[in-house]
């Protein structure tokens, strides 16, 4: 899938302005982001079957995060971890309700232990 995703970003865009960014989700399995000629592969918060209530809008909440995060102009690994953050709260619930203060943003010691999941990836792995 790596290399499939880094052979689309590599295709021509109709404005120019910006390298093409291209996102690979696979549900459970890890996110594949190929730009600018790199990829990185993040792994997903995986969650067990029966803490999912209602999945619903988690692909809605993957996407907002990380295009909110493009269109403010920041880096792709950061939006690629607000977008993997954003995801599990929603399909934990029956509507959506995050942190004021996303896990991935806070320092090791400010992250309190949740029972319900896993920590997120810290940043891409190698292909």
């Amino acid at each position: 899938m790596a290399i499939i995703a880094l052979k689309m970003s590599a295709l021509p865009k109709a404005s120019g302005t910006r390298p093409r960014v291209v996102v690979v989700t696979q549900g459970a399995d890890p996110t594949v982001v190929a730009n600018m000629g790199k990829v990185a592969i993040y792994d997903v918060e995986k969650l067990e079957n029966e803490l999912m209530v209602d999945i619903n809008g988690a692909g809605d909440a993957f996407v907002g995060g990380f295009v909110s995060k493009l269109i403010l102009g920041k880096a792709v690994e950061l939006a690629s971890r607000l977008a993997l953050a954003l995801p599990v709260p929603v399909a934990c619930g029956s509507r959506c309700e995050c942190a004021k203060r996303p896990r991935f943003l806070r320092r090791p010691w400010q992250v309190r232990s949740s029972a319900t999941a896993s920590a997120p990836a810290t940043g891409p792995r190698a292909p």
